[in-house]
């Protein structure tokens, strides 16, 4: 609870540094910033030799602290490649674990644990893609060298690993948050930057997520082109209809019925807001911390705030869902099916995807 009401007072400080009553703190903050990037560049003098897999690597991460959607387009990658017959294996932080041994399973298997051990991001990819093969460890590097020792698959996503630099990447893919000014922001803990914006040049792709979320998408687009000449592709993040384990109902078809939303995740605000915009009745809402565990007082506070508003459904996201699912609130739970869509540009991101494989081994495919 402390923790949760740190990071709240730190998110404020930062999301309001013209306010008067904030400087004080962001003096703090700006010294503290100083220092970590003396770390940061400390660490990056380091030299030390890099593991190189036989199976080709996809990173698919971001510079900034919080949400930018890494889980759902690490889901829609894996997907695209999947239908490309391509054998997906993938590595996960397991960020947040209550149980942290490590796991070398397929999606099959894991459904079948307990999210405790999982952790939300990997029992989400494993409900969504069964046929593909999971690993969890103590680093990402020893998570792929064991997935590819046990399963060889065809290829290996890394989920969150732009900053993991010591296993070799045949693709780095940086998601950029439309809705967050990137170029404007600092590094940690002034601002939301894990590391300098001279990171970007490490790129191989760059996906603008969230683009329909946010009118300042194309400004942010025209100016990382000035920044680097990689692809830059914008991906909105949609949501159709709500789906429980017995039905889906579409959203446009919901009229003048109630919503009551919550959810664990980085920008919940966003997607508040996102949903009412387009006209949802939202009666009420209740934000929790990312990657929350719903312990027994969160889930008698989302009891108690059913209660009060009644809404014909209750909603949350599909990674608070797999860890939900299996509770008695009722009523029954929903989750907002998420798509994402990539315009014209999505044959840029699969064509690049599907020449991983064949240009470590020196074919065509």
């Amino acid at each position: 609870m402390i923790i949760l009401v740190m990071e709240n007072l730190w998110k404020k400080i930062v999301d309001h540094r013209g306010h008067p009553l904030s400087w004080p703190a962001l003096i703090v903050l700006a010294i503290a910033s100083l220092l970590y990037r003396l770390g940061w560049w400390l660490g990056s003098l380091k030299k030390g030799g890099r593991v190189r897999l036989t199976t080709p690597v996809v990173s698919i991460g971001n510079l900034t602290v919080g949400g930018t959607g890494k889980t759902p387009v690490t889901l829609e990658i894996a997907r695209i490649l999947r239908d490309e017959k391509v054998t997906v294996g993938v590595v996960v932080s397991g960020y947040k674990r209550k149980i942290k041994d490590t796991i070398i399973a397929t999606g099959t298997e894991i459904v079948h644990l307990d999210p405790d051990r999982t952790g939300d991001e990997l029992m989400l990819l494993a409900a969504s893609l069964p046929e593909a093969v999971f690993a969890v460890a103590g680093s990402k590097t020893e998570a792929a060298i064991l997935l590819e020792r046990k399963y060889h698959p065809d290829i290996i996503l890394i989920d969150d690993g732009y900053q993991h630099r010591r296993l070799f990447r045949d693709l780095d893919i940086l998601l950029v948050d439309a809705a967050r000014d990137l170029l404007a922001d600092y590094l940690l803990p002034l601002g939301y930057l894990r590391e300098p914006l001279g990171a970007l040049s490490r790129a191989d792709m760059i996906l603008v997520t969230r683009a329909n979320y946010s009118d300042r998408k194309d400004r942010l687009i025209a100016k990382l082109n000035e920044l680097t000449a990689v692809p830059i592709i914008p991906v909105e993040f949609i949501n159709r209809e709500i789906v429980s384990d017995k039905e889906k109902v579409d959203l446009d078809r919901l009229g003048a019925q109630t919503l009551y939303l919550f959810g664990g995740i980085g920008h919940f605000g966003t997607l508040e807001k996102h949903l009412a915009d387009r006209g949802l009745q939202i009666v009420g809402g209740r934000a929790f911390p990312d990657h929350c565990r719903y312990d027994a007082r969160q889930r008698r506070n989302i009891e108690t705030d059913l209660a009060e508003y009644c809404p014909d459904y209750a909603v949350t996201t599909l990674k608070d869902y797999v860890k939900l699912k299996t509770f008695d609130f009722g009523r029954p739970l929903y989750y907002l099916n998420l798509a994402l869509e990539f315009d014209r540009q999505r044959g840029i991101l699969k064509n690049r995807l599907i020449q991983v494989p064949g240009n470590r081994h020196g074919t065509e495919i």
